[in-house]
C-alpha cells in the first residue's frame, strides 16, 4: 500500500468540505430585526401621510384614493430598464366593448351611457336610435332659442331634458325643461337670469372630469373633461395599461354604496332635500342611507351596465334588478293581506312609491320617480316631507293615497280604512 496518497486525500476532502459539499447543522435563528418604517399610500404622492386634493387628485374626482394611485416611479428599479413611465390613459367605452361587449351593449341603453349630449349647433339625435324603444328628445330648442344656440343636453333618458347654451349656460326660465313623460316644456331654476346658472354638473354627467377650466373655452362651462356621458372608466378608472395586458393589469371594481354616492346624492348623505312636497331627484344614496338597508350596496339589487327605467328583451330582460324582494323578505312575501294588493302592486308599489319629482308629478300623492327609502310609518299624522327637509320613511299618504285616493287609479278609501289594512299587513 502506497502510504504517500493518505495525506493527499485528507487535504482533498478538507478541500471539498470547504467547498460546502459536507456542510454542517444549520445555527440557531437569530433576533428578528427592527421593524421597517411604514410606507407610504400609494396616492401619497409626497409621502407626508396627509392627503393634498390640490397635487394628489390626480383624476379630478374630488376626491383622493387608489384611483389616484399611479404606480411605481420608472428609474429602473422595477425592472423596465428605465423607460418613462406614464399613468394609465382613458380609451374609450368603444375600446372597452372589444373585449366586453354584453357589458357594453346594455350599458348603451341606460341613462350613464346618455348623461350629457354634445349638439354640435344641430338637433340632436338620440344617441340611442334604434337600440329600442326609449325616450326622445325635445323637438324644438327651448324658447328663445335655436339649436346653434345650444352646445350640450343634459339627461333626457326617462324624464326631463335641460340645456345649455353656446356659451356654457344653464338655459333657465318658465319653459327650459323638457318633460318626457307629458311632452312638454316645464319650468326650470326660473329664479336664475338668463346666463347666470353655471353648469357645473359635469363632474356626474362626464368622464375623466377635472375641476380646473372651462371645456371647450365656454365661459359658464366649470371644469373640463375627457368625454360625454358616465361611460366605464368613471368607475372603473383609465383602462390603457389594462388594454395593453389585460390579464398582468386588472380594473378596479368597486361595488360599494359610497362610489355612486358620489353622484347619487345632493349636498350631504345625512339630509334629504325636499321641494313642494316632494322629495327632490339624484339623492338615493342619501335615502338609503337613512334605513336599515344602509347595511347594503346599489349593487347588491342593481346592475350598474344595465338600465333601471327601460326594459330591453336581449340585453336587460329585469331592467337592471339583480335580486327580487322575495329573495331576502320571503316570510313577509309569503304572509300577505290582500291577494289583490300583491298581485297587483308587488312589494315596490307601497315600499317604494314614486315620492321623488323629476320633471313633474302625477298628483300630490305621486311623482314621478320612486324613493328608496322602504320603510312604511303607519302613523296617519307623520307628514312625509317638512318644509324643504324630508323625513326618513315612506308616510301612509304616499304608500296608500298614490293609489287609493281621489287622484289615484283605484278606489279612494278613508284614512282609518286605509289605517286598518296598513297595520299588520305581512302578519
Amino acid at each position: 500500500m502506497n502510504t504517500t496518497l493518505i495525506p493527499v486525500l485528507t487535504a482533498s476532502l478538507l478541500t471539498i468540505s470547504a467547498c460546502g459539499l459536507f456542510e454542517g447543522p444549520d445555527g440557531p435563528t437569530g433576533d428578528a430585526g427592527a421593524q421597517g418604517p411604514q410606507g407610504s399610500p400609494c396616492w401619497d404622492l409626497n409621502g407626508n401621510g396627509e392627503v393634498d386634493p390640490d397635487t394628489e387628485d390626480l383624476n379630478g374626482d374630488g376626491s383622493v384614493d387608489v384611483y389616484d394611485c399611479q404606480g411605481l416611479a420608472n428609474d429602473g428599479s422595477d425592472g423596465q430598464d428605465g423607460e418613462d413611465w406614464s399613468p394609465p390613459s382613458m380609451v374609450g367605452a368603444s375600446t372597452c366593448n372589444d373585449c366586453h361587449p354584453e357589458a357594453y351593449e346594455a350599458w348603451l341603453r341606460s341613462g350613464h351611457a346618455n348623461a350629457l349630449l354634445a349638439t354640435g349647433g344641430v338637433q340632436p339625435t338620440e344617441p340611442w336610435s334604434g337600440l329600442g324603444s326609449f325616450g326622445e328628445y325635445s323637438a324644438s330648442a327651448p324658447d328663445g332659442h335655436a339649436w346653434a344656440d345650444i352646445s350640450y343636453v343634459i339627461g333626457g333618458w326617462a324624464r326631463k331634458q335641460v340645456f345649455v347654451d353656446a356659451s356654457g349656460w344653464v338655459i333657465t326660465g318658465d319653459e327650459a325643461g323638457w318633460g318626457q313623460v307629458h311632452e312638454g316644456w316645464l319650468p326650470y331654476e326660473e329664479t336664475h337670469a338668463p346666463g347666470t346658472l353655471a353648469f357645473d354638473c359635469a363632474r356626474c354627467h362626464t368622464t375623466g372630469y377635472r375641476p380646473e377650466g372651462n371645456q371647450g373655452g365656454l365661459a359658464g362651462a366649470v371644469g373640463t373633461w375627457e368625454a360625454e356621458g358616465v361611460q366605464c372608466e368613471r368607475c372603473h378608472g383609465n383602462g390603457s395599461q389594462h388594454v395593453d395586458d389585460p390579464y398582468m393589469v386588472s380594473m378596479p371594481i368597486d361595488r360599494s354604496a359610497e362610489l355612486c354616492g358620489e353622484c347619487h346624492v345632493r349636498e350631504s348623505v345625512t339630509e334629504l332635500e325636499a321641494q313642494d312636497g316632494f322629495l327632490r331627484d339624484t339623492q338615493q344614496w342619501s335615502e338609503l342611507f337613512h334605513g336599515k338597508k344602509h347595511v347594503m350596496d346599489c349593487a347588491d339589487c342593481h346592475n350598474p351596465h344595465q338600465s333601471a327605467h327601460y326594459e330591453d328583451g336581449t340585453h336587460n330582460p329585469d331592467r337592471g334588478i339583480q335580486v327580487e324582494c322575495e329573495s331576502c323578505h320571503f316570510q313577509q312575501a309569503a304572509n300577505q293581506g290582500s291577494a289583490v294588493m300583491a298581485g297587483f302592486a308587488g312589494c315596490t308599489g307601497c315600499h317604494m312609491p314614486d315620492i321623488v319629482v323629476v320633471a313633474e308629478p302625477e298628483h300630490a300623492w305621486m311623482g314621478d320617480h320612486p324613493a328608496h327609502l322602504f320603510g312604511i310609518n303607519v302613523d296617519m299624522d307623520e307628514d312625509q316631507v317638512d318644509g324643504d327637509t324630508a323625513n326618513p320613511w315612506v308616510s301612509m299618504g304616499f304608500a296608500c293615497k298614490s293609489c287609493h285616493s281621489a287622484e289615484g287609479a283605484w278606489t279612494a278609501y278613508s284614512d282609518a280604512v286605509l289605517l286598518e289594512e296598513a297595520v299588520g299587513y305581512h302578519d
